[in-house]
C-alpha cells in the first residue's frame, strides 16, 4: 500500500479512529513538491529547446538556447519570489508584527545556509548552466553522437567566458598513432627559400642527450596538435627575427607545413628514414611578412639595434568579410545584444528580490528590539 498513507488516515478519521498524523502532507513537503515539479519542467524546457537547436534544418540555434534558459530562469525567479510572499503572509506570527517582519521571518534563510531564497535561486541556475555546458562540451566524439560538435558550439562562447574549457586527451586509453612535425621554410626577398629544421623528426633534433631543454619543440607540437591557432603568431615572430638577423630586410613569406607520419612498428628500423619516407602534408600556412599582423620589427627595436627605420608595424588582422552588405546583414545575429542585456535584467530582478528580504529583515531586527524593551 505504498503511497496511501494520506488516503488511509482520511479513512481512519471517518471511522473516528485518532490518528497521530495529519491527513496530507506538510507545507515543508508541499514546498519540496512545487520545488521538484519547477525543476522538472527547467529540465523539460531546456531539453526540448536544446533539441530544437541541434535540428539540421534549424535556423537561430542560440535563440532557442538562450531563449529556453532564459525563460526558465524568469519563470523560477517569479514563482519562487511569488511563494516567498505568500509564505510571508500565511506564516503565524504575534499578534501586532508588521508585514514586513512577516515576511522577513518567511524569506530568513534557514539554519545552515548562507543566503535566503534568492541568493539560492540565482546560484542554483549558475552551477546548473555550467555544468549543463561542461557536459556538453565533454561528450565524447562517438558515431551515435552526431550532434557532438552543434551541441558544443552552443555552449562555447560561455566557456571562452569562463575560461573553463576542458581536454582530457591526455588520460584517454588510445596511445598516439602518428607523429608530427612542423616544418618552417623562410622566403627571402630574392624568391630563395631557406628551410629552419624547425621539424621535429630533423636528424639534429633528435640528438640525445642535450643539457638543455628547448621550448621550440614543446611549440612545434602545440602548433601541429592542438593550438594551430598559434601558428599566425609563430609565422610573425620567424618573420621578425629574420629580419633582425639579416640588417633589418624582411622575408617575403614564411611558410608553415604540418607534417604527419604513422608511428614506426615495434622493429629494429631507422625511426628518421621511416619517418620521411611515409611523410604527409597535412595543412601549409602562408604569412606574407609585409601584410601579415605584428610581422614587421617595429621601429623602437629596430633603433636598439642599431637599424634603420622600416615599414609601420601592422597590428590588425586582414579579415575576411563577405563583398556585400546584404550578405554580411544576413550572416549577423539580430538578438546577439538582446541575450545580455535580459540576463543582466534577470540578475536585477533577483537583487531587487534580495533586497527585499534585507530590507524586512531589518525591519523585523527593529521591531524585536523593540518588543525586548518594552518587556
Amino acid at each position: 500500500m505504498c503511497g496511501a498513507g494520506p488516503w488511509a488516515l482520511a479513512l481512519l478519521r471517518r471511522l473516528g479512529v485518532s490518528a497521530g498524523a495529519r491527513a496530507g502532507p506538510g507545507p515543508a513537503l508541499q514546498r519540496r513538491r512545487a520545488a521538484a515539479l519547477g525543476i522538472a519542467a527547467v529540465g523539460v524546457v531546456v531539453a526540448l529547446a536544446g533539441a530544437l537547436a541541434l535540428l539540421p534544418a534549424g535556423a537561430r540555434p542560440l535563440w532557442w538556447w538562450h531563449g529556453a534558459w532564459l525563460l526558465a530562469a524568469a519563470g523560477l525567479l517569479a514563482l519562487a519570489w511569488r511563494r516567498a510572499r505568500q509564505a510571508g503572509a500565511n506564516k503565524d506570527v504575534p499578534r501586532g508584527t508588521s508585514a514586513e517582519s512577516a515576511v522577513a521571518s518567511a524569506a530568513a534563510p534557514p539554519t545552515g545556509w548562507a543566503h535566503g531564497p534568492a541568493g539560492r535561486l540565482a546560484a542554483g541556475l549558475l552551477i546548473a548552466y555550467h555544468l549543463t555546458a561542461l557536459a556538453l562540451w565533454q561528450t565524447p566524439e562517438w558515431p551515435s553522437t552526431p550532434w557532438r560538435e552543434g551541441a558544443r558550439a552552443l555552449v562555447d562562447p560561455w566557456l571562452e567566458l569562463t575560461f573553463t574549457r576542458q581536454t582530457w586527451h591526455m588520460f584517454a586509453s588510445d596511445p598516439p598513432t602518428v607523429n608530427l612535425a612542423l616544418k618552417t621554410v623562410v622566403i627571402d626577398d630574392a624568391g630563395a627559400s631557406h628551410d629552419l629544421r624547425s621539424d621535429l623528426s630533423a636528424p639534429e633534433k633528435l640528438a640525445r642527450p642535450y643539457l638543455w631543454h628547448d621550448r621550440g619543440r614543446k611549440l612545434g607540437e602545440s602548433i601541429v596538435a592542438y593550438r594551430r591557432w598559434l601558428g599566425r603568431w609563430h609565422a610573425g615572430y620567424v618573420c621578425r627575427r629574420w629580419a633582425l638577423e639579416h640588417g633589418g630586410a624582411p622575408p617575403r613569406a614564411v611558410v608553415l607545413t604540418h607534417l604527419e607520419a604513422p608511428m614506426p612498428p615495434r622493429a629494429s628500423l631507422d625511426p628518421v628514414q621511416h619517418f620521411w619516407s611515409r611523410v604527409q602534408e597535412k595543412g601549409t600556412l602562408r604569412a606574407d611578412c609585409a601584410e601579415f599582423a605584428y610581422a614587421q620589427l617595429d621601429d623602437e627595436v629596430r633603433a636598439r639595434h642599431g637599424l634603420p627605420p622600416g615599414p609601420a608595424l601592422r597590428t590588425e588582422w586582414a579579415r575576411a568579410r563577405p563583398p556585400d552588405w546584404a550578405t554580411r546583414r544576413a550572416e549577423l545575429d539580430p538578438l546577439a545584444p538582446l541575450w545580455p542585456a535580459l540576463a543582466l535584467a534577470l540578475l536585477g530582478a533577483a537583487l531587487a528580490w534580495r533586497r527585499e528580504e534585507l530590507r524586512a529583515a531589518r525591519a523585523e531586527a527593529r521591531g524585536d528590539a523593540q518588543a525586548e524593551d518594552q518587556t
